[in-house]
């Protein structure tokens, strides 16, 4: 796979790094002259020491975009259950609200009747209000 690898860039940057940089047929970025695929195959390492190999392979923008790219799933995934749930609870406080905007009004009609004698400035636009 070396050589090929090789071919398919402009071969005035052929060193240990290019041969490192991941292609189709080497997508874990595994070197296959040090026999790293045995020792480092993603099934039996972690995600951290994953990155850690990437890293010392000497590309990490490439490698550091891939692990990022999982991250931001995992997170997406946080927060639309996050969002889920949120929605749910406005639901909820919605109904209650509506019931504490109608005490509101019955009360607040209530004592602007009372005070009709009272000398409260209440137009439409700021009714005196309790709460």
């Amino acid at each position: 796979g070396r050589e090929n690898n090789n071919r398919k860039r402009d071969n005035s940057r052929v060193s240990s790094a290019a041969d490192n940089r991941p292609t189709n047929d080497n997508p874990m970025n595994l070197n296959p002259v040090s026999n790293q695929a045995t020792e480092n195959s993603p099934a039996s390492v972690s995600r951290d020491k994953r990155r850690a190999i990437n890293l010392s392979e000497g590309n990490n923008r490439d490698n550091l975009s891939r692990v990022s790219n999982l991250d931001n799933k995992q997170k997406r995934l946080r927060q639309s259950k996050a969002g889920n749930l949120s929605r749910a609870n406005r639901k909820m406080g919605s109904a209650v609200s509506e019931v504490l905007r109608d005490w509101r009004k019955a009360i607040n009609s209530e004592v602007r009747d009372n005070l009709k004698g009272a000398r409260i400035v209440s137009s439409r636009r700021s009714p005196a209000r309790i709460f």
